[in-house]
Formats: structure tokens, sequence, C-alpha cells
């Protein structure tokens, strides 16, 4: 490792040791050295949806048209802003539309690979977009998984439990995981997020057998807080996850005006923690307040790490 990366390195962490979850939060998105990093966002979009009615999805957002072109131009402008080399788009309606919009406003950016688990009933989709080589995608899409609490089942929104392998270089795979967990506070949106965290750790342990050195980085609107009780199912036990935002005392990132609740995280298991960039991990305000208020409710979480095990 050079000195001068060295340095670049020392720096972030006194930064982040000496600013804070507040100040890390302000950073316009987030400005940690970028030199052989690669830097994940997860950002829920709200509503990202196009100006053309699909007769195949039920929903009044998707309905009554898109986003105005002022809007979209805000949207493009956080992207630049954050500058990630992987996004996932939460509440999108495809990668159709996604692929028009980065064509549109983005196109010189170079994300080449944009992929989803659609949810053809419905918008609220999530979408990975990436400049980086990726591999196989794995959805519980199909799953019928618990609704705790009721002995009920579902299968609706698991197309929301997403894991896409990031293979930066040859020797190096992370498994990025996506969710947008039910939303709600009636004892079967609880119940049914506690099933879909259930699920989705036992689709990691599987990958743990074969893999058992394997990265793992979980990202999305979880719908829940640090505390409560899918927040403690998601980290007890393997697959070990461990929340990377904690450090800097979980800042809010909902509703995105003037953020009181920390419900979009970053979690990663041990092996993933030793190669994440001192201070990269962080809420991001990537517009001016006025600005962001157009585009989402929710901020973005973004995450900087090192293609290579430590």
């Amino acid at each position: 490792m050079s000195n001068a990366r060295l340095r670049r390195l020392s720096l972030a962490f006194a930064a982040a040791t000496l600013l804070g979850s507040v100040a890390l939060a302000d950073v316009p998105g987030v400005d940690v050295p970028r030199a052989d990093y690669i830097k994940v966002a997860y950002w829920n979009a709200e509503h990202f949806v196009d100006d053309i009615d699909d007769p195949y999805v039920e929903g009044t957002n998707e309905d009554t048209g898109g986003r105005s072109k002022t809007d979209l131009a805000l949207y493009a402008k956080a992207i630049r802003a954050m500058d990630a080399d992987v996004i996932v788009l939460g509440e999108c309606e495809g990668e159709a539309w996604t692929r028009r919009f980065f064509a549109e406003y983005l196109e010189d950016m170079k994300y080449d690979t944009i992929t989803s688990a659609r949810d053809e009933n419905w918008h609220q989709n999530l979408v990975f977009v990436s400049r980086i080589p990726v591999g196989a995608m794995t959805t519980l899409k199909a799953q019928r998984l618990p609704i705790i609490g009721t002995g009920e089942t579902q299968s609706r929104i698991n197309n929301r439990l997403v894991i896409l392998e990031l293979m930066p270089n040859p020797d190096y795979k992370v498994l990025l995981v996506g969710t947008h967990m039910k939303a709600g506070t009636k004892p079967e949106d609880k119940g049914t997020r506690l099933g879909m965290v259930d699920g989705i750790k036992a689709r990691l342990n599987r990958e743990l057998i074969v893999e058992p050195n394997a990265n793992i980085l979980f990202m999305g609107d979880m719908n829940f807080s640090p505390g409560g009780d899918e927040y403690n199912r998601l980290v007890d036990g393997a697959p070990n996850l461990l929340d990377a935002l904690q450090i800097y005392g979980n800042p809010p990132t909902h509703p995105a005006e003037y953020p009181t609740r920390h419900i979009d995280m970053v979690f990663a298991n041990n092996q993933m923690m030793k190669d994440l960039v001192p201070g990269s991990v962080a809420v991001a305000r990537p517009l001016p307040l006025a600005e962001q208020t157009k585009t989402s409710d929710h901020l973005p979480v973004v995450v900087s790490f090192y293609p290579a095990d430590k």
C-alpha cells in the first residue's frame, strides 16, 4: 500500500472519528477518497416511475404519470454527486424505465448493467445499476415466506429480497443484498418483515455453506428501527451481520427533509467489515434541502470497500 494511500485512509478515518454521525450525514455524496475503492449506494427513490401507464401494473402512483423533467434532472444530479459504482434503487418501476432514465440523463457515467427482479403487478421494485462486473442474481421472488405470528405465508413482495454478486476483479466477490422490507405498523406488517428477515438469512446461510468466507454487504429500506424485534432478529446469529452505521449513532434517513427515523441501513458480515474504507459508511445528502424534497422522502446510504480480502 502506498504512503499516499495510507495518508488518505488516515485522514478519512480521523475525519469520521472527529466529525461524528451528524457531520458525516451532511457531506454531499460523502466525500471519501475514491482511488482503488468500490462505492455502493442504496436509495429508496420514492415512486420512481415513468410517464407511461403500464396496464398490467396496479397503483395510483404508476397510473397517473411519472416525475417531471425538472425532478428527473434532480435525481440525476443526486446520482452524479454520489458517484457510486453500484446503486440499488428502491421503489423503482423496473429496469426498462431505469435504462431509459440513465440513457437520457446519465449515459456518460457508463452504468452498463441494469437488472431487477420486477413484480409485474406493482411498481415498488429494486433495480440494481452497476458499472463494475457482476455475477449471478438470486431473488426470493417466488418463495412463500411466513408471516410470523399469523400462521399464514406471503409471496407478494419477496422480489424485494435480492442478492447480486459484485465481481470487481477475478479474485474478489461481494454478495450484495438489496432489500425493501414491508412498511406498516400492523401486526401482520411486522410479521411479514420478520418472515422476510428469516428468509434472506436462510438464503445467505446456504451461500456460506458453499463459500464460508463470503463477503456479505446488506443494504436497504428496512422499515424498522435499531433495537426493534426485526432488527434484533436480523443481527442475531448466522450470518452474523453487523450494523455498519451503529458506530456513527445510526443517523436518521427519513423523512429526508427533516429526518427523525433511521430505517435505511447498512450491514456487513465480519469478513466484509475488514474491507470497508474507514469513514465511508454514511447517510448521504447529495442535494441541497430544497432540491432533496423534490425527489425522494428517503436519504441514501453509501459505503465503500477495498476489493481485496484482508
